[in-house]
Order: structure tokens, then sequence, then C-alpha cells
């Protein structure tokens, strides 16, 4: 396994191998022409594709592609900006939001080409997932309407019956999607009808799922929503879908979540975020699905936010992001303590200010 961070504003990736817990030398992004210009590129997201051959690091000006099998650079993707939210199974597609001009993009890593679903200024994407099957993409919007991607088919678009459009995941099994928006509404993946909805505890901001498909998990705004999944029979759509929802409290206050983290034996869900008000005590969220128990973790040092993680294959070591510092933060998940701090030298676009390492990814191979 190999974590790659960069940082929001970050011109360079770095790898820390897993085997080490040495950060490697920074590989610098292209630059790309600005009106004849050259100009330094700067991080908002990273996302590797299901295989770890390649990463994709949002900017605003371009698309970047990292090849891991050779620790360099591909050319910039000039015609794709924005976040890069999510990678197909089928290692081919991504999503990428692109808010500032009010479209979401579908980039082929095959064929290059670059599919979009524009909106009308100032709706925007909220959030995006692929299906198991690379088959469709699920995107929400702010007009709290679903925008499903599903080549060579017109984009189709649902009216929900939201109050706000927060996330969407699916079950690896592929038979549903979950959407957070106010509501908790199921749909089926394989027509998009609605199967369930239902009020939840207090509003979800993130989702995520198990690996077997029978939970998923929602990051409230102090706790975490454990839905509990029946999905009796395969057909289409698949009926006698329940849905049992448990609150746990991690009992540090509010916060604002940023991601739901699941280890893949599925045993604990980590969620990061920032606290609600400055200077407050900034700690991990987990959850042990084992005995439903939440608590947090201390995370050393003048961290400012508990940014974005990354766990490795084997669920025994989570890597941590934070806002505030320039260290990775290793979890030993066993213990739940952090057990060091990886030292990374990130620069923003201007070459002196120093970006934090709050932005990364894990390649699993």
């Amino acid at each position: 396994n190999t974590v790659y961070v960069t940082g929001n504003g970050a011109t360079s990736l770095i790898s820390i191998p897993t085997s080490t817990n040495v950060a490697g030398t920074a590989v610098a992004f292209p630059q790309v022409a600005v009106n004849g210009t050259a100009t330094a590129l700067g991080a908002n997201s990273i996302v590797f594709a299901p295989n770890g051959n390649r990463a994709y690091v949002g900017t605003d000006l371009a698309l970047l592609i990292f090849d891991a099998t050779t620790g360099g650079f591909l050319n910039p993707v000039v015609t794709v900006n924005g976040r890069a939210v999510a990678v197909s199974s089928s290692n081919v597609k991504v999503l990428v939001l692109d808010n500032a001009n009010y479209r979401a993009t579908v980039f082929d890593a095959n064929t290059q080409a670059v599919d979009e679903i524009n909106f009308v200024s100032p709706i925007v994407a909220i959030a995006g997932a692929f299906s198991p099957d690379s088959g469709k993409a699920y995107i929400l919007g702010s007009d709290n309407k679903l925008y499903i991607y599903q080549p060579p088919l017109a984009v189709k678009v649902i009216a929900l019956a939201a109050t706000q459009t927060d996330d969407v995941t699916f079950l690896p099994d592929g038979l549903a999607a979950y959407l957070s928006i106010g509501n908790i509404e199921a749909r089926a993946t394989c027509d998009n009808s609605q199967l369930a909805t239902f009020a939840p505890p207090s509003r979800l901001f993130k989702l995520a799922t198990a690996p077997d498909s029978t939970h998923v998990y929602g990051a409230a705004a102090d706790s975490i929503v454990d839905i509990t999944v029946g999905l009796p029979t395969t057909a289409c759509p698949p009926a006698g879908l329940t849905n049992n929802a448990v609150v746990y409290n991690f009992g540090q206050g509010a916060f604002t979540p940023n991601q739901v983290i699941v280890a893949a034996d599925g045993k604990h869900v980590y969620v990061t975020g920032s606290p609600a008000m400055a200077g407050s005590m900034v700690q991990l969220n987990v959850y042990d699905t084992t005995v439903n128990s939440a608590s947090t973790i201390t995370l050393t040092g003048a961290v400012t936010a508990a940014a974005s993680g990354a766990i490795t294959l084997d669920s025994k070591s989570l890597y941590v992001g934070a806002s505030g510092t320039s260290d990775v933060h290793v979890i030993d998940v066993a213990t739940g303590t952090d057990t060091k701090q990886i030292a990374v030298t990130l620069k923003k676009t201007d070459g002196t200010t120093a970006a934090s390492p709050d932005l990364m990814a894990i390649r699993n191979k």
C-alpha cells in the first residue's frame, strides 16, 4: 500500500509507502498555459482508480492524471476542471464536479472523451457516485434534482422530494443507491425507481456503505447513524427493502463532517471533519461496528481539522490528513491511537505559503 498526499491549493504530490511510513520526494504538478503564461495548478481533490494504476487530481484549471506505475504525471486535461469525486469500477470513467462552470463532467481515460451534464446558474452539482457496474452515475444537483448519467441514453432528471441535497452512495452489491436529501431515499439501481424514503434522526451530510451491503453509515453534525439494510430479493426492482436507523453520538460536540471511511473488514467506520467552533479540540471520530460504540481519537499537534483519511486494505492502519499542520497522522486501528506523525512539505501556487496535507488517497496494491 502507498498513501498519496496533497493539499488544498498544493502544487505537488507526495507518496508514503505504508511499509516504511517515510515520505518520498514531492512530484510537482505540471503547469498549464493561461493567456500564454505557464500557470501553477493547485489541488482541490484526489481520487484513485480502483485498480491503483492512476490517481486523478482535480484543480480549477485542469484534471491531472498521475500514473502510479511510472511515478509521473501525464498531460493535463484542460477541458476538465473542478473536483474529482469518483472513478468507475471499470477504471475508465472519472466524475468531476465543475461548479465554477455549472456543470459536471465525465472523463473517459481510454478515449479522452469528455461528456458534460450542464446546469443553469446558480445550480451546481453537490455530490456524485458511479454504480458498482460502471453503467451509470448519480449526480445530485443543488436544485433538489437527481441527474442520471447512463450512456448512450440521454441524461435523465428526476425531481426529488428534497429539502437539501447532501450525498449519494451505492450499495456494493449494486441493488440500490441511497440519497441524503433531507430524508433518506433509496432507489433501485436497475430502473431508478424509489424503493423507500424515511426521515433520519438528523441531517446526514456524508454517506458510506458497509462492504457487504448490509449497512449504510451517515455522518451527522455530532454523531453517526447506522442504517441496517435488509434487501431480501434481487429482482428489478428489488422488493422487501427494510431500513433500521440507530444513532451513536461521538460525545465531542458539533462538527462539520467531511468524509466517512469504512474499513475493508467492516469493523470500523471513521468520520473526518472540523469542529463547529474554532479553538475546539480536534478529534477523529470512530464507530466500532462490532460493539456498536462511538468514540474519538485525539490527534497529536496543533490540528485544526481532521480533513481526510485513507485506510489500508488490511484494515490495520488509518492515515489522516490534517489541516493546521504539516503532518500526516498514522492511526493504529487496534489501539485507536495516533502512533506516528509524518511531516511533509507542500507549497501553494505562490511557491512560499505552506499547504496542509488535507487531501489524500491510497493505492491498495
